[in-house]
C-alpha cells in the first residue's frame, strides 16, 4: 500500500482496485482527480466509496452526477474542453 503522502501511489491503487469492480467501465486520472465512468452510477457508487474505504484510500470529496457535455467530450476524446478543470466542476 502506498505511503499516505503519496497521492500519485494512492490514486494508482484506487485505480486498480476500481477496474475490478462491476459497473465500473473506465477510469481516467488526472493531477488532483480521478474520473470514473459507471453503468449505473447511483446504483454503484456504494460499492465504489466501501472499496475505497476497505482498500485504505483516502477520498477528498465525491459527486456524482449525470454526463456533461465535458464529459461526453472526455469519453469521447481523452481531453477536457478548453476552459473547463475538474476543480471547476467540483465547486
Amino acid at each position: 500500500m502506498p505511503a499516505p503522502h503519496d497521492q500519485a501511489g494512492c490514486r494508482d491503487h484506487a485505480v486498480g482496485a476500481l477496474t475490478a469492480l462491476e459497473g465500473v467501465r473506465e477510469t481516467r486520472t488526472e493531477e488532483a482527480a480521478l474520473t470514473l465512468f459507471l453503468s449505473d452510477g447511483f446504483g454503484t457508487v456504494a460499492q465504489v466509496v466501501r472499496l475505497l474505504d476497505s482498500t485504505a484510500v483516502p477520498v477528498d470529496s465525491l459527486t456524482l452526477s449525470a454526463p456533461t457535455l465535458d464529459e461526453v467530450f472526455l469519453r469521447a476524446t481523452g481531453n477536457r474542453l478548453e476552459g473547463s478543470s475538474a476543480e471547476e466542476e467540483a465547486s
